[in-house]
């Protein structure tokens, strides 16, 4: 089996100044797991919804730590 039988044909891309409620939507609606990151049509990264789930996760604990320390 060659990899242009089982890839995506239709790319969708995102460029690093992009809002995440287009990463969001695309994710979501079009039932992506990995976005190209693109800049002046050159490949800078790869964004994918683990990515998005960490940064969460993380942003999380962050906001939870800020209204703790409000409690003291």
């Amino acid at each position: 089996m060659k990899v242009q039988e089982l890839m995506s044909k239709k790319l969708f891309t995102v460029g690093p100044e992009d809002m995440l409620d287009k990463v969001f939507f695309l994710f979501n609606f079009e039932a992506i797991r990995h976005l190209p990151v693109v800049k002046k049509g050159k490949l800078v990264g790869m964004l994918t919804s683990t990515d998005i789930l960490r940064a969460y996760v993380k942003l999380a604990h962050e906001v939870d730590k800020m209204f703790k320390n409000l409690d003291r």
